[in-house]
C-alpha cells in the first residue's frame, strides 16, 4: 500500500510543471519535504494546544489522566493530529496550483498592455528579437504577461535557443492559456511573413474590445449585485432585529442571538461581498517601480575594470545604506513621502488614535472590564472606539483621495500633451522643439513640469535622461509607458510621431472607458448611502420609539416577560442597535468604496463617512427623544 504522504509518478510529473509554472525556486523533494515537516509541526501544535485547553478550561475533569476519559480522548486526539498533519501536507503540495491560477490570472489581465508595447515597437520597424528584450527588460512596468518573456531572453542569451523555440518553450510552461495562443499566432506569423505588425493590430483592436464588453459586463452585474447587498445587508438584518426584539419582549430572553448577528455575521458577511466583488472586478494593479537608468553615459571616459576582490560586502552595505537612506527621507519631508505613500501616514495616525483613546477611556468609562458585565462596558466604551477609528483613518482616507485625484489629473492631462507633440512632430519639427513649444504655449495640470523638461533640454539634458527625470518627478505609471515607448522607439525610426500617436490614442481610449467606469459606478454609490440611510432611520425609530412604547404601555407583554422569570434588557438591546448601526456603516463603506472605486481603499473615506453620521444621527436623536 502506497503512502499517502508520497506523491505518485504522475503527481511528481505534475507538480514540476506546476513549480514552474508558478516560478517558484523549489523542486518537489524540497517541496515534498516540507509539507512533510509543517505536517508534523502542525500535528503536534494541535495536541499541545488540545491538552492547553484540558487544563485551563476543563480543569476538573481532567480529560487526558481520568481512566474513564482517556479512552476516547487519547483516539480522538490522536485521530485530530493526523488530520491536521493530513490537511497541512496536502495544503502545501496544493500551493504551486494555487499559485499557478493566479499567475494565470494576473497574465490574462495585463496582456493588453504588453500586446500595445510590442505592436508600438513593431509599428516602428522593431524585430522579434529587439522587442522581446524590450519587453524583458521594462517589465515591471507592463504587468506579469511582460515578465513572462524574461523566461524567453534567459532561453536566447545563457541556453543558446533561437527565438523561436524560446517562444515556444514559454507558450508549453506558461499557466495561461491566452498567452499560450498569443504565442503560437505570433511565432507561425513571424515564420510565414517575417513581421507581425498586422497581427498585433489587429489582436490590440480585438483585446480592447473585449475589455469594453467585460467592464459593461461587470457594471450590468452591479445592479444585480446592488440589490443582493439591499437584500441581504439592509432588509436581511432589519428584519432580523424586529423579530428577536418582539421574541425578547414576550419571553424576556437574552439578546445572545441578536449580538450574533450584529458582531459576527454582518462583518463576515461583509467579507464575503467585498471578495465577490472583486472576483468580478478582476481589478490588477501593478506598483509603480523606479525608472530604470544607465549610469555608463554619465561617465563615459572612466573604463570598468573587476576588482581584485569579492566586493559582495560593499553591496550588501550599500544595500543597507539605500534603506536607511529611505527612512531619512521620510523623517526629512514626511509630507513628500505621504503624498507618495498615503498608506504611511499611519505612522501618525495610529499613535495618535491610541494616545486619544487613552486618555478619552480614563476621563470618560468608568466601568472596568469584567466577562460578566460585558455589555454594560461596551456601552461605556463604543463611542472611545469611534473617535479612535476616526482619527485612525480619516487621514488615510483624505491622503488616498488626494494621491487618487492627482493620478486621474495626470492621466486627464497626458491625451492632451499627447496630442501637441504628435502634431509638432509630423511637420518634422524635433522632439526636443516641441516639447520647447509645448512647454511655452500648453495648458494643463502638468504644465510645470513640462516646463521643467524643456529647461532640462535647454541646458544640454540628453533627450533619454530629461525624459526619464520628467517620469521620475511625475511618479505616474501612464507616463513611464511613455518614455519608455520614446526611449525605445527612437533606436528604431526618426519618426516618433507614430509612437506618439499610439500613445495618444491608447490614453485617450483609457480615459473614456475610465469616465464610462466612474459614471456608471457612482449611482451604486448613492444606492449604498441610501440603503445606509434606511438602516439608520428604521434601527433608530426601533431604539428610541418602539422599544420604548413597548416596554412602558404594554401590560400584558410585561406580565409576560415578568413571568418568564427574566426582565427584558432593554438597554442591552438599544447597545446592539447602536452598535448595528456603526459596524453596518463602516462596512456599508467598504462596499461602497469596491462598488464606486473598485479598491477597498477607496471605501475608507466612505467608511468614515458613515461611521460618523451614524453615531451622531444615534446620538443627536436618543438625545431629543
Amino acid at each position: 500500500m502506497r503512502n499517502p504522504l508520497t506523491p505518485s509518478p504522475e503527481r511528481i510529473r505534475a507538480l514540476e510543471k506546476e513549480l514552474f509554472s508558478a516560478r517558484i525556486d523549489i523542486d518537489v523533494k524540497g517541496l515534498v519535504r516540507y509539507a512533510r515537516v509543517f505536517g508534523f509541526i502542525a500535528s503536534i501544535l494541535i495536541v499541545f494546544a488540545l491538552i492547553v485547553i484540558d487544563v485551563f478550561f476543563f480543569p476538573v475533569a481532567n480529560l487526558f489522566t481520568d481512566p474513564e476519559y482517556i479512552i476516547f480522548t487519547y483516539p480522538l486526539t490522536a485521530g485530530i493530529a493526523v488530520l491536521a498533519n493530513v490537511a497541512v501536507y496536502y495544503a502545501i503540495i496544493s500551493y504551486p496550483k494555487l499559485e499557478m491560477r493566479s499567475r494565470k490570472r494576473f497574465i490574462e489581465a495585463s496582456m493588453y498592455e504588453m500586446v500595445s508595447f510590442m505592436y508600438a515597437l513593431h509599428h516602428c520597424g522593431a524585430t522579434l528579437y529587439a522587442s522581446v528584450h524590450s519587453i524583458a527588460k521594462y517589465a515591471d512596468f507592463y504587468g506579469d504577461a511582460a515578465k513572462e518573456f524574461r523566461q524567453v531572453v534567459s532561453d536566447m542569451d545563457f541556453c543558446g535557443y533561437d527565438q523561436f523555440t524560446a517562444i515556444q518553450r514559454l507558450a508549453d510552461t506558461t499557466p495561461s492559456d491566452k498567452l499560450r495562443f498569443f504565442l503560437s499566432e505570433l511565432s507561425s506569423t513571424y515564420r510565414s511573413i517575417g513581421n507581425a505588425e498586422v497581427f498585433l493590430h489587429g489582436k490590440l483592436q480585438e483585446m480592447q474590445k473585449e475589455s469594453e464588453v467585460a467592464q459593461r459586463s461587470y457594471l450590468s452585474s452591479l445592479g444585480a449585485i446592488a440589490e443582493m447587498y439591499i437584500t441581504l445587508f439592509v432588509a436581511g438584518p432589519l428584519f432580523v432585529v424586529i423579530v428577536i426584539m418582539v421574541i425578547g419582549l414576550i419571553s424576556g430572553s437574552d439578546p445572545m442571538i441578536l449580538a450574533i448577528v450584529v458582531y459576527l455575521m454582518l462583518p463576515i458577511g461583509t467579507v464575503i461581498f467585498l471578495l465577490l466583488l472583486d472576483a468580478l472586478g478582476q481589478t490588477y494593479i501593478i506598483k509603480r517601480v523606479q525608472m530604470p537608468r544607465s549610469t555608463v553615459p554619465l561617465y563615459p571616459q572612466l573604463t570598468i575594470v573587476e576588482a581584485e576582490e569579492d566586493e559582495t560586502p560593499l553591496f550588501e552595505k550599500l544595500k543597507k545604506y539605500d534603506k536607511r537612506l529611505k527612512y531619512m527621507e521620510f523623517i526629512r519631508h514626511p509630507r513628500l513621502a505621504i503624498r507618495e505613500e498615503p498608506a504611511l501616514v499611519f505612522v501618525f495616525s495610529i499613535p495618535l488614535s491610541l494616545i486619544t483613546g487613552v486618555v478619552l477611556y480614563v476621563s470618560t468609562v468608568k466601568v472596568f472590564f469584567n466577562p460578566y458585565m460585558i455589555y454594560q462596558w461596551g456601552m461605556a466604551v463604543d463611542d472611545v472606539v469611534v473617535v479612535m477609528l476616526l482619527v485612525a483613518l480619516m487621514p488615510y482616507a483624505i491622503s488616498y483621495r488626494n494621491y487618487v485625484r492627482r493620478i486621474d489629473k495626470v492621466e486627464g492631462a497626458l491625451p492632451d500633451f499627447c496630442r501637441q507633440l504628435s502634431s509638432l512632430v509630423k511637420y518634422n519639427m524635433t522632439l526636443t522643439h516641441a516639447i520647447e513649444l509645448t512647454a511655452q504655449e500648453g495648458k494643463s495640470y502638468i504644465q510645470e513640469d513640462i516646463r521643467i523638461l524643456s529647461r532640462d533640454l535647454l541646458w544640454g539634458e540628453k533627450l533619454s535622461s530629461a525624459l526619464k527625470r520628467f517620469a521620475d518627478r511625475m511618479k505616474n505609471l501612464s507616463v513611464d509607458r511613455l518614455v519608455i515607448l520614446l526611449s525605445q522607439t527612437e533606436h528604431f525610426t526618426n519618426d516618433l510621431s507614430l509612437t506618439i500617436d499610439l500613445q495618444y490614442h491608447e490614453a485617450k481610449a483609457r480615459e473614456s472607458l475610465k469616465r464610462e467606469r466612474k459614471s456608471d459606478m457612482g449611482v451604486y454609490v448613492v444606492i449604498v448611502f441610501m440603503a445606509f440611510a434606511v438602516f439608520v432611520f428604521v434601527q433608530v425609530i426601533m431604539s428610541e420609539v418602539f422599544l420604548n412604547i413597548m416596554m412602558e404601555n404594554s401590560e400584558a407583554l410585561s406580565y409576560l416577560s415578568s413571568s418568564s422569570g427574566a426582565g427584558f434588557p432593554a438597554q442591552t438591546y438599544q447597545m446592539i442597535i447602536y452598535h448595528s448601526i456603526l459596524i453596518h456603516g463602516f462596512c456599508s463603506g467598504l462596499v461602497a468604496g469596491m462598488m464606486g472605486t473598485g479598491s477597498i481603499k477607496g471605501g475608507i473615506q466612505y467608511s468614515c463617512i458613515m461611521l460618523a453620521l451614524g453615531a451622531i444621527a444615534f446620538i443627536v436623536i436618543s438625545m431629543v427623544m
